[in-house]
């Protein structure tokens, strides 16, 4: 299977679920890559299609969320867009830049971003971020790319700790 690659050009769009109101709410989400708030894990010095590769890592903040609230609610999903995050998860350890692996998606161009949801009073990370990556690069994993493969399950790191 080929491993597609991740540009700035890549957009995310999902559902995430968040407790808004005493009730767990989906929201919909999209962002494209380039947005202005992220962690600036992309490669300075390789391009594909001209566009900055990601790498593995890569975390978008401040994502847009939409669902139906009510004018008290709408406090809660402020909250929930000033922390909210979208992060790269996946890639392949035998294609790197600058040291760090390149985001890669999982099946032929489509891909998932651990993004923030939110149940009660805790949140966490889930698969809930779909992207397409129809203009990254891609090759053909390697059957080291097998074990190699990791996904990065972290916390996001602001710009200052990445």
């Amino acid at each position: 299977m080929t491993a597609r690659f991740h540009t700035l050009r890549v957009p995310m769009a999902g559902v995430d679920p968040h407790r808004i109101e005493g009730a767990t709410k989906p929201c919909i989400v999209a962002v494209p890559f380039d947005h202005v708030d992220n962690n600036d894990k992309f490669s300075k010095t390789v391009t594909g299609h001209t566009y900055a590769m990601v790498q593995r890592g890569y975390s978008l903040g401040y994502v847009p969320h939409l669902t139906a609230v009510t004018q008290a609610g709408a406090v809660e999903l402020v909250a929930i867009i000033v922390a909210s995050t979208s992060k790269a998860a996946l890639g392949v350890a035998s294609v790197s830049s600058e040291g760090e692996a390149l985001a890669t998606s999982m099946f032929g161009n489509a891909g998932l971003n651990l993004n923030c949801v939110s149940s009660g009073n805790n949140s966490a990370k889930a698969p809930t971020g779909m992207i397409s990556s129809w203009r990254g690069g891609g090759t053909p994993r390697s059957a080291g790319d097998s074990g190699a493969e990791s996904i990065e399950t972290r916390s996001p790191l602001s710009k200052e700790q990445s």
